[in-house]
This record gives structure tokens, sequence and C-alpha cells, in this order.
């Protein structure tokens, strides 16, 4: 049971975890250059990712990020992965994740939701900055069913620790044991910044 949007001890379980590198030669090589960016008005923030080729694609998803692919079934999207480029005002310092992630909770929409979780995980699957877990409880059936609800985030940080990428893995269901798939887990160890 998820009680509030909270941020919970972290399962460290996630280390325990066991992955498998998955055969990307039939993968879809995607490459997101400077000019897209500038052209979407998206910060400019170029990389290079492969992803499944039975996946469809989205480029600059409601005009805010620069990829989206997903899997459907009939109407429903099974599994949806986003990617965000980001920019900072000043130069990166991983404590002001605590002072965001407080000032989300503070949110009256998120305060009020009591079907809410989100947990900052320390131990992270891959080589990310962080890793999120937000966890939405749907026991009583009151979300739209035909979308992913559950959300498993990376932030990765470029060089510069001025600009960087948000990606967000959404599926029904999330094992805090396991938290990504393998097919997710080599995903995430293409992405070139």
């Amino acid at each position: 049971m998820i009680a509030g949007c909270n941020i919970q001890s972290p399962d460290n379980n996630a280390s325990t975890a066991k992955y498998s590198e998955l055969n990307t030669e039939s993968w879809r090589s995607i490459e997101i250059s400077e000019r897209f960016c500038k052209k979407n008005h998206i910060p400019v923030v170029p990389f290079s990712l492969k992803i499944p080729s039975d996946y469809e694609i989205e480029l600059n998803p409601k005009r805010i990020g620069a990829i989206r692919f997903y899997k459907m079934r009939n109407d429903s999207i099974l599994h949806e992965i986003s990617i965000a480029t980001i920019e900072f005002l000043e130069e990166f310092d991983a404590s002001k994740e605590e002072e965001w992630v407080d000032e989300f909770r503070q949110r009256e929409d998120i305060k009020s939701n009591k079907d809410l979780s989100i947990d900052i995980l320390t131990d992270r699957p891959v080589d990310a900055t962080s890793c999120y877990l937000m966890l939405l409880n749907n026991e009583s059936m009151k979300y739209p069913l035909n979308k992913p609800l559950n959300t498993v985030g990376f932030l990765y940080i470029s060089d510069q620790k001025y600009t960087g990428l948000v990606v967000g893995i959404s599926k029904y269901e999330i094992d805090r044991e396991q938290v990504l798939s393998d097919m997710e887990f080599t995903f995430l160890n293409t992405i070139k910044l």
C-alpha cells in the first residue's frame, strides 16, 4: 500500500537485482542534434540512444521534450519512455535535489493525492546522477487505465554540469527489487550525451 507523497527510506534491494545486456543490433539508433533542440525550442543537449524496433516514436512530444517512444496494445499504452533535455541556471548540485523533491511534495495537488509516493533510490541500477521512483496506488481504479501510471525516472547530467536529460520510464507495475526490465537496463546504457 502506498501512503502519501513521502520520501521513504530507500529500498536498497535494487543493488541485488541482476540485469542482462540484450543484443541491440536490430534496435534503431536515434540522434538528437543541437539543431533539433534549437529548432524545437528545448534546452540544447545533443545525445544519442538506441530503441527497440517495435516501439513507436514521437519527436518533441507536447513541445516540451526531446523524444518519447512507446508500445501499445489496441488503444492502451503498455510501456512508455520519455526523454526531456534540461538546463540549469547554475552548476548542478546533487544537494539541490532534496530541495526540488521537498518543493514537489508541498504542491497542493501532490499533498492532497494520498495515492502518490515518491522515493529517491540511493542505489541506482545504471550510471545516472539520480534515480526516482514515483508510484501511484490505483486499487480503487480511479485513474485512467489506458496509460501506465508508475514511473521510474533518471537524471543524467552532462560534463558541463549545466545541462542534462530527464528520462522517465512508465509502466503499470514496478518491482522495487528490480526496477528495470532487461530491455530498459540495456536502453539506458545506450544513452550517450
